[in-house]
């Protein structure tokens, strides 16, 4: 099955003082070309100069009244200074699970996975789209699968797209991996990522839209921290 690279992180913040604890909340809603199938739910705590992002989402497709993929992932993803300091996911693929675990531990990256434990380097990050300092990376880990996959990313050609009966001028860059092939949109005035497409299982179009009532700035890894990954339809 082809993964439906798609569920990963935004981080929202505010101006206050990075001494005060801080939580935001904010959504994507997922469609299967036209069909709205599921949403993924964000929730991001900050406090003590660490990032705790909450990542949840549900996807079902339906065929004549039959549940024809069902998809649920959880993680919860522990952020230091631009780099991964734990991972812990569980993902319920049409009934196969997945389960990654991780922590920074003695200059390296230790990772738990069905297929059994590694280590990586130390400064590790996952498919956080919401931070656009993942367009510089090489490698980035599958939270759903614990892969660390080589990445493509290449910026494409700017365009617009309706967001909320709104039409938003977009960046957009191209990310391809094993089994992804991936169009990021970003806010062209506000840098925010804003959208996401793949082409999945029969020349599907697998979409994110963010509902823009639920979440305000967007910050960078760099200065604070935070991140989640990848749903899976093959």
């Amino acid at each position: 099955s082809v993964l439906l690279a798609v569920v990963l992180m935004i981080i929202p913040t505010d101006a206050r003082s990075d001494t005060q604890n801080r939580s935001r909340e904010w959504r994507f809603d997922v469609f299967l070309d036209e069909r709205e199938i599921g949403r993924h739910m964000f929730r991001l705590n900050e406090t003590s100069g660490k990032s705790i992002l909450i990542s949840e989402v549900d996807l079902k497709v339906k065929f004549l009244f039959i549940t024809a993929f069902d998809y649920q992932h959880s993680n919860v993803e522990v952020w230091r200074n631009g780099c991964l300091e734990s991972i812990d996911a569980t993902t319920n693929s049409n009934g196969k699970r997945f389960e990654v675990r991780g922590q920074r531990d003695d200059g390296a990256f230790q990772l738990e996975t069905q297929d059994g434990v590694g280590s990586l380097e130390e400064c590790v990050r996952s498919f956080a789209y919401w931070d656009r300092e993942l367009l510089q990376q090489e490698r980035l880990l599958n939270s759903q699968t614990g892969e660390y996959l080589e990445v493509d990313i290449r910026r494409l050609e700017p365009s617009t797209m309706v967001l909320d009966d709104a039409e938003i001028e977009v960046e957009r860059f191209g990310l391809t991996a094993k089994g992804m092939d991936i169009t990021l949109c970003y806010d062209s005035q506000t840098g925010q990522w804003v959208a996401l497409d793949s082409i999945v299982k029969g020349g599907r179009l697998l979409r994110y839209r963010r509902n823009t009532g639920t979440s305000d700035a967007v910050t960078s890894l760099a200065g604070v921290s935070g991140a989640d990954q990848h749903a899976s339809l093959r």
